[in-house]
């Protein structure tokens, strides 16, 4: 599967691009890997690039469960390791649209052990086109931090966990061929509740 994305922020534009080859090991047992490339300030600069393995197992036609890790290079000091597990539900509603929700629980460390840890919710509805291999849809998603906010006062510290991003996303899904499809999407971010809005 390859992937070109354009993201869009208050600030910034920047463009996602990315290659994922799966493979079946079993039946209901798939592997992937995969590498992407993103660029920020009006897609003019390298913000991180990052390869990506995984493995999913589909329990039936309507639910999957999967996880992967994912190395993400910025620079000496900023690198980072991403761990996701996925819980996915599918449901067809008719004989062309397709409901679709993922739960995530998202954590990541750097180098200095600093760690950031989300839980995202993730709904998205696709169209099947008549007589053309091509699936329009839509998604939003919501991300919920935890330890967002730490307030130290003078006996006690507060944690805050809070919800602090969220996405809408518009794409196109087109099957080229057997085993392989292009993913063409437009992603608008938003982030709240933080101190210094940053797209990823």
């Amino acid at each position: 599967m390859v992937c070109l994305q354009i993201l869009s922020q208050t600030n910034d534009f920047g463009t996602w691009t990315s290659i994922y080859l799966e493979t079946k090991l079993k039946k209901k047992v798939t592997a992937s890997i995969g590498h992407n490339f993103r660029l920020n300030e009006n897609s003019t600069k390298l913000n991180s690039t990052f390869p990506e393995i995984g493995l999913s197992y589909r329990r039936n036609k309507n639910l999957k469960f999967s996880g992967n890790y994912r190395y993400i290079i910025r620079n000496e000091n900023e690198n980072a390791s991403r761990f996701n597990f996925d819980i996915t539900f599918r449901k067809k509603l008719d004989k062309r649209i397709r409901f679709i929700y993922r739960l995530r629980y998202q954590t990541q460390f750097n180098i200095q052990w600093d760690i950031n840890s989300y839980l995202r919710n993730k709904l998205s509805i696709n169209y099947n086109l008549k007589y053309i291999p091509i699936d329009p849809y839509i998604a939003a998603e919501l991300y919920y931090h935890f330890k967002n906010h730490v307030i130290y006062k003078e006996n006690d510290v507060v944690v805050l966990n809070e919800f602090n991003r969220n996405r809408i996303k518009l794409g196109l899904n087109w099957k080229l061929d057997k085993g392989k499809t292009l993913d063409i999407f437009y992603l608008y971010q938003k982030e709240f509740n933080v101190s210094d809005a940053e797209s990823d």
